[in-house]
């Protein structure tokens, strides 16, 4: 029985913790409860005990991370799917499992704020800071640091230092930066399932949506047009009849498109750029750990692809991130994963266009944990995101 409680105590503390982006997921943004519930799951953490910490820690990385293992459904490893949710609720466990170790509620919160620093496997989606995002707080370091300080005053010295929390609001607070002159983009959403993306069967169909949503686009005088990762299903770049028709389109408007690029045999996930009939190409610079590259040393990385995903080598990259220009604004390009990446963010770009395929992970809760850090980083760099998603998630996040 005791054990069970305390399993059930983790939960509670687990679910407070991870409460903001389930309510966001289903549409609701109440900034109150979001405070009340991230502030009393921070509370406990610093407060309970080792046991019950570290078994929290096991249920975040489950309830913020369990949807990565869906896209093992399309590599016809469905077997595995319980291993990997099991494997992100151990790593997190881990990590909690340190910051359980010192008793000290100071100690503990100086532990938490760590914790938004560190990737495994260079995995950078679990910021602790996030949970502030749609509260009346500033959703940053120094907030979250201020915060657990606060409440590890309260626990040490059994006082209401809780009633200081209203002193945060004096915090600098983001403003909504508006939108720039003479660009106008238009997003384009699609709804292409993760099954159907690379049938051959369905190729050109997408193709021919692809070229209605451009013609449509120029039609309607916008200054440019925004399509998902991957929207062109191929090796875009040699495909000669699909390059001269998108070239001819872009006299006086720009086109932004995903699609592959093969140059030596090597394979970049990239974006296409045509502007005034010239194509210019992005190639990925961050790129997503076991999804597109495997982080582990040579010979079992060989092993893990060979064995898990049919022999297929590892994406490149990018040596550095590559901007488009248009009307004179420059835009900085980001593929997916790139666009919660701090290094995209490197001289602060005004302007941004991200691109995702989120049909890997959905139905899930991705497209909206993936869009309260594109409104992270949009917040703490200045930045205007334009993103555009297949399967969920297409915004302006400003």
């Amino acid at each position: 029985m005791k054990y069970f409680n305390t399993t059930l105590n983790a939960l509670f503390t687990a679910t407070l913790f991870s409460l903001f982006i389930y309510l966001e997921y289903f549409d609701i943004t109440n900034s109150w409860i979001n405070i009340l519930a991230a502030t009393y799951a921070l509370y406990r953490i610093l407060l309970r005990n080792r046991l019950e910490v570290t078994i929290t820690g096991f249920f975040i990385g489950i309830l913020w991370f369990y949807w990565i293992s869906f896209s093992f459904r399309f590599y016809d490893l469905f077997y595995l799917i319980p291993f990997v949710i099991i494997g992100f609720g151990l790593i997190y466990a881990l990590l909690f499992a340190v910051l359980a170790y010192f008793k000290n509620p100071f100690y503990r919160g100086i532990v938490l704020v760590l914790l938004s620093l560190i990737e495994p496997f260079n995995f950078n989606w679990f910021k602790v800071e996030l949970l502030f995002i749609n509260t009346p707080l500033s959703a940053d370091i120094v907030t979250l640091g201020v915060m657990l300080f606060l409440l590890a005053l309260s626990i040490r010295y059994h006082k209401l230092i809780l009633l200081a929390l209203p002193l945060l609001l004096l915090l600098p607070q983001p403003t909504k930066k508006d939108l720039p002159n003479n660009l106008n983009i238009k997003i384009v959403s699609t709804d292409v399932s993760q099954y159907n993306k690379w049938n051959p069967s369905f190729i050109y169909k997408q193709i021919k949506d692809n070229l209605v949503e451009i013609k449509n686009a120029k039609e309607q005088k916008y200054d440019a047009v925004l399509l998902p990762e991957s929207v062109f299903p191929l090796y875009l770049n040699k495909n000669e009849k699909i390059l001269s028709a998108l070239k001819e389109l872009s006299h006086s408007f720009a086109i932004i498109a995903g699609g592959l690029y093969k140059e030596d045999n090597h394979v970049y996930n990239a974006t296409y750029f045509f502007h005034d009939g010239e194509m210019q190409i992005a190639k990925k610079m961050v790129l997503v750990p076991f999804g597109e590259y495997t982080p582990l040393p040579g010979f079992i990385r060989d092993w893990i692809n060979e064995t898990f995903f049919n022999g297929a080598e590892d994406y490149l990259r990018a040596n550095r991130p590559t901007d488009f220009i248009i009307n004179s604004h420059t835009i900085r390009n980001a593929i997916c994963y790139e666009a919660t990446s701090k290094e995209l963010f490197q001289s602060n770009p005004k302007i941004m266009v991200a691109m995702s395929n989120n049909a890997w992970f959905t139905p899930s809760i991705e497209p909206t944990l993936q869009k309260l850090l594109l409104t992270y980083y949009a917040r703490k760099f200045g930045t205007i995101i334009y993103h555009s998603a297949n399967s969920q998630g297409s915004a302006i996040i400003r």
